[in-house]
Formats: C-alpha cells, structure tokens, sequence
C-alpha cells in the first residue's frame, strides 16, 4: 500500500468519526474543522487518481517502449546472441533464427557450438576465453550449419557484458553479434579464382613466349647467320648490294619478332629493370653512332644538346633506356625525307641525388594531325593506312617504348604539327652518380676476328642449317671443330677427346644441353678440371643468361649469333679458363 492510500484512510476514517460526533455526539472540534479536513481528503483523492492516471500511461508507454525494442532486436539485419560462460545460449533474436535457415527455431538452453561447422567450433571455443577477458569487442569468422544443412559463413563479433538474473543477481555473458558474410566470401571466392585463372593464363602465355622465342629465332639464325657468312667472302658489287638488302631484310624480320615478343613480354609481366651506372652522354653518342648510315644517307642534320645541369653518369637501366629512345630516333628517321634530328636532355626537377629528365627527340619530318596523336601507341597503329604502305613498319615501336617508360615511372608525350615534324618527350626519373671515372665496357671486335689462339671447339647444335653455319664460321676462325647432334653425343665426344671450348644449344632431342651439362659437372668433381661450356641458345627472354650460369654454363649467347658479340664471349670464357687450367690439353 502506498504512503498515499495510506493517509488517504485515515482521513476518511477521521472524518467518518467527526461526521458522526457533529450530528449530536459531544465534541470539541467545530464543525469548521470538520469541513477543511473533508476537503483536504478531496483534495488527495484527486491526487491519487491523477498519480494513477500517469502510472497507468507510464506503464503504457514502457509497454509500447518494449514492444518496440523487441520489434527492433528481433528483425535486426544482424543475429544477436546472449552466451554464459559454457557457450549455452541465454537469449538471441529471430534473425539469428533465420540464418539457421528457420524463423521458429528456439535456440534457448542450446550450445552454440551444435550450430557450427565441426572445423569451425575449436576455432569459437578458443577464442571464448579472450572474449571474457577483455570487455573490447573480438571478432572471427566460422561458419553455421543451417537446418537444411547448407553451410554460411558468418563473422561473429563479441563482447563481455553483465545482467541480472531471475534472483536479481548479477551475472557475466558474451554478447555475440553475428554478420552474414556470404556475398563478401562469394565475392572473395570469385577473385581468388579469376586471379588463379589469371596466373595460370600468364604462365601458359609465357611457356608459348619462351618456345615461339626460341622457335623463330633457330631458323632467324641460319638465315642471318649465313648472311654474315657470305659477307666474309669475295663478293661482286652486284652480289655485295643482294647481300645487303638480304641482311637489311632479315634484320628488319629480327626487329619485328623482338618488338612483338617483347609487348608479350610487357603483358605477361616478364620484364624486369635493371639498376647499373651508365654515362647518359656516352649512351646518345652510341645510339646516333648505330644510324649513322642511315642518317647520312638521308643527308640529315642531327645534333645532341645536353643541358649543363645534366649529370654526367646516373643510375638506371641503361639497355631499356636505349630501346626507348632508338624508336624514337628509328621513327624520326622513318618520317624525315629532310631538315634535321636533334636530341637534347634537359634537367625538369631535382631533389637531392633524384632527377627528373626530359630527353626530347625532334624532327622535321611529315608530322601528324592532332587529332590522331594519342592513336599513335595504340599497338598495330600508325597515322593512318597510307603510312603503312607508305613507310611500313606495325606500329609496336612506339608502343613498348611508352609501356617501358611507365615501366620505369616514366612516360611518353608527343606534339606534332601536320608538315612541320614532330617532337616526342620521353620524361623518365634517374639518380645522378657521383663517379669519376667510367669504363666503356663495350667488347666489339671487328667482323670475324679472333686474335687469340686457336681452339678445338665442340660444337653442339641439332639444327643442321645452324651446324653448318657455325662449323664455318669457326672454322674461318681458325678453329678446330667437332659435331655433335645432342648432349648424348657431346658426352661421347668427350671419352674421345679434349675441347677448349663446347658451344652447347640447349633444348635438343635425346638429350637437352642443361642436362649434358650436369653430367659433365659431376664429372668434374674427381677430375678437377673444368670445361669451359657456353649455352647458345635460341632462349632469349629476360632471366634466361642468369639462369644458364646458375646452372653451371660458362657463358651465354642468344640466336640469332652475331660474330662480333659471339667471339667477344668466347674470349672471355676462354681467357679465364685457360688461366685455370694451363697445360690440361
């Protein structure tokens, strides 16, 4: 009973017995008090019933409140779940319900773990502890096993919290707040299969690169081989101007095959940079040298202007560099009948030992209309059909020269005027070198020559149009040479006989040169004397040199064979193994 009903009693209980004395019982009080204790009990009736009427709407709107709470809690996008410490479920809501796979589903007095995939419960139950622990937030992903069976993955956030039981006593929980995660995991599926299907894509493309490589470039080195065979003989003036359009032709076809190997090679992900010192100046000076011929058959003016600020050396790839800029000057000279060339280097920004350069290459050629600019390194694209037939060519140069640009955080811009040439920006960043001094490791020897003594050469190749070209050219060398057609045989003419020097091909029937070779290395142990091998190879990706030496190879050669890069390798192997191995033939 309230204090109010209680006071409320003993005043109409008063005035019962004040009523009663006033109607004739003797009685001190007057009946003026009599009337104000009558209105002070109205007075607190109105009072209490107005208490009531706002209880009675509290009450209503707590229901109301409550009503609202358990609409909200139940139809929550996310599952809720009250966990004591065992992982029985107290309480949860009827989504968690539903990513069961039934709404009606009463879950009370149940182990969590019942619901769960069998992989995933040791997961939850290792992680119940840290949930108690700390009262931040904890989250994994499992999985549930729904009623038909099917499985969803869910991410479970947790948290400690504390309520009061049915005796008012209080008690420690985890709050678990669970997220259907399907779609992302789906999502997750989807890009690591796309990505597996990427990579197995990539390494298709790239076994059909290495083997289209070494494809076209065994009979590119019988042709051209041959090419540079005739040219050490007696020709006529007749025969010397076939040759040279034979060879302009066949370098023409080499250029063509590298230019789209090497855009595979940029798609495929295989390229990779180098970092070395090089001398930026002695670089240009090489690359006008290389079309010198071509320059002056045009009557071309060409000049370098290199900017004071320039440093003299710099780090970077050097060799990319170059393939860069000989598109550029090789397509300035393809579109200028007259006027000039001119290169020039000039220093946009620099901060500390990091340059910005902007190397320019300007013609005065043909030019192009603005609105074909962009097209230009578009693969297969040049100005337009009549350039093409015009001119010839495909039009990749440009392209791997702005892709191996971005390559080296660079790029490539172009301004051009119909009639008036073109002037091509190749923005590239360098780090300037601080060495004094520069050695031209440049080993070129003149066609043919060798000036070392001479050498019994083994001479491994299954190709017999390259066999025959290489015997020749050693033998005009002045080598002795001995044949063989696989690594089977190269191992039978090594029980025979003693060779300075074996030039091994390495992918050949019966048995490959990598494998020759390792049987020739185990050999080595207990002789401890080494032969000196070189790989010739028609294997010319990037990473193909390191691999043969980590192999075991001596010195590497790609094909085509050029004499002069030839020879300079045999050199140098040689050199170093006849130091080592004086007096073993």
């Amino acid at each position: 009973m309230s204090g109010q009903e209680a006071k409320f009693r003993v005043l109409r209980s008063r005035a019962e017995t004040l009523m009663v004395q006033s109607k004739g019982v003797p009685t001190d009080l007057d009946y003026k008090d009599v009337q104000a204790l009558v209105h002070d009990l109205s007075v607190h009736q109105i009072q209490l019933e107005m208490q009531n009427d706002e209880l009675q709407q509290a009450q209503l709107e707590m229901q109301q409140v409550r009503d609202e709470y358990l609409k909200l809690y139940n139809h929550a996008p996310t599952g809720y779940i009250s966990l004591d410490e065992y992982g029985i479920i107290l309480k949860h809501n009827q989504t968690f319900a539903a990513m069961l796979g039934d709404v009606g589903i009463v879950a009370v007095g149940m182990s969590l773990g019942s619901f769960m995939f069998p992989d995933d419960r040791d997961i939850l139950q290792g992680r119940f502890k840290a949930f108690f622990k700390s009262p931040q937030g904890k989250s994994i992903t499992a999985r549930l096993r729904r009623s038909d069976g099917s499985l969803s993955w869910t991410q479970l956030s947790g948290r400690r919290d504390t309520c009061l039981t049915g005796s008012h006593m209080v008690k420690e929980v985890l709050l678990l707040t669970l997220s259907d995660i399907n779609k992302e995991k789906l999502a997750e599926e989807k890009l690591l299969l796309a990505r597996d299907t990427a990579d197995a894509a990539n390494r298709v493309k790239s076994e059909f690169l290495a083997t289209m490589s070494h494809e076209i470039r065994t009979p590119m080195n019988g042709i051209l081989g041959m090419v540079q065979l005739l040219n050490l003989t007696e020709l006529t003036e007749e025969q010397q101007e076939y040759l040279a359009i034979l060879k302009t032709s066949g370098d023409n076809l080499l250029t063509l095959i590298n230019n789209i190997l090497d855009l595979s090679k940029i798609e495929a992900g295989r390229i990779e940079l180098e970092r070395a010192e090089f001398s930026l100046r002695s670089l240009l000076n090489d690359l006008v040298r290389s079309q010198q011929q071509n320059i002056e058959s045009k009557g071309l003016a060409h000049r370098i202007v290199i900017g004071g600020d320039v440093p003299e050396f710099m780090f970077g790839d050097q060799l990319r560099l170059k393939q860069i800029l000989l598109n550029l000057l090789g397509n300035a000279l393809k579109f200028t009948e007259n006027g000039s060339i001119t290169v020039s280097v000039a220093v946009v920004e620099q901060r500390k030992s990091n340059l910005l350069l902007d190397i320019t290459m300007e013609d005065t050629g043909i030019g192009m209309a603005a609105d074909i600019l962009e097209h230009i390194f578009m693969p297969f694209t040049q100005g337009d059909g009549s350039t093409t037939r015009r001119y010839g060519g495909t039009g990749l140069g440009l392209t791997i020269s702005r892709r191996l640009a971005e390559l080296m955080d660079g790029s490539i811009q172009v301004e051009s005027c119909e009639g008036r040439g073109s002037t091509f920006h190749l923005l590239i960043p360098f780090t300037a070198a601080d060495s004094k001094e520069y050695e031209n490791c440049s080993t070129e020897t003149g066609p043919g020559l060798w000036d070392g003594p001479f050498l019994s050469v083994l001479f491994v190749e299954d190709d017999e149009i390259n066999t025959k070209f290489g015997v020749a050219l050693l033998k005009k060398m002045g080598h002795m040479v001995t044949c063989a057609k696989n690594g089977k045989e190269a191992l039978n003419a090594l029980e025979t006989g003693r060779f300075d020097l074996i030039l091994m091909d390495v992918q050949m029937p019966v048995m490959n040169g990598d494998e020759a070779l390792a049987i020739i290395r185990e050999g080595e142990k207990d002789s401890g004397i080494r032969q000196r091998v070189i790989a010739l190879t028609a294997f010319a990706l990037k990473g193909n040199r390191e691999k043969f030496i980590q192999q075991g190879f001596d010195g590497y050669h790609s094909k085509p064979i050029d004499v002069d890069s030839l020879v300079s390798e045999m050199k140098r192997v040689t050199r170093t193994g006849l130091s080592e191995s004086k007096g073993a033939y």
